[in-house]
């Protein structure tokens, strides 16, 4: 992860992104203010953890409209959605699309703040998470042939004797193997390699 979080405010009425930002600066983070969409997508730097805070409704290029575009080219920073004009639908709309919240105006600066904090939490759990999986997946490349087949059926909940079966080797051809993946993954138990291996090949979710 590069970076402190960020929270990055896109709103065309400077006054609330002057608001706004001076709640951020109190939790200690970093804050970037946008007048617009366009704004922000000239300049959003998307390796740098945090969230968004959009307003709903802006010229050109709304909030929600943003927050879709976002996602469909790759940018997964949680979305926190402010209006004055909301409405169930919208609200709806918002949650499905994976904003972490969406408040409406007038909203307690205590609400925004926990809304703040849960984005700020998502995004580094998040983050972490495809850290650690792109470390595991270099270390699962560098098995071989024969010791990926191990992984994937020990992965599966095969035992070792029903291993041997399935690769035609024996139960203790399969442990030495184990046991050469066990140190080029770095895991401590077979359990822990199972947490792995199910992880580097979508088995399971993060």
């Amino acid at each position: 992860m590069t970076g402190n979080p960020t929270i990055r405010i896109v709103d065309d009425d400077p006054q609330v992104r002057e608001s706004i930002a001076l709640v951020i600066e109190s939790m200690n983070l970093r804050v970037e203010a946008y007048a617009s969409a366009a704004e922000f997508l000239a300049q959003n730097d998307a390796s740098q953890p945090g969230c968004l805070i959009l307003d709903l409704r802006m010229p050109e290029i709304g909030g929600l409209e943003l927050f879709h575009r976002l996602a469909d080219e790759g940018d997964c920073l949680p979305a926190i959605i402010i209006t004055g004009h909301g409405d169930v639908p919208t609200a709806v709309e918002a949650i499905k699309a994976g904003a972490v919240n969406f408040i409406e105006k007038p909203y307690s600066l205590d609400e925004l703040r926990g809304s703040i904090r849960s984005a700020v939490e998502l995004d580094v759990r998040r983050r972490e998470g495809e850290l650690q999986r792109s470390e595991l997946t270099s270390r699962f490349e560098r098995l071989n042939p024969q010791e990926r087949e191990v992984v994937q059926l020990t992965a599966a909940g095969k035992t070792d004797k029903q291993i041997a079966v399935s690769l035609g080797v024996s139960p203790r051809t399969v442990q030495l193997r184990r046991s050469s993946i066990m140190k080029k993954m770095h895991a401590g138990s077979r359990a822990e390699l199972i947490g792995m291996a199910q992880l580097v090949l979508g088995l399971v979710p993060n």
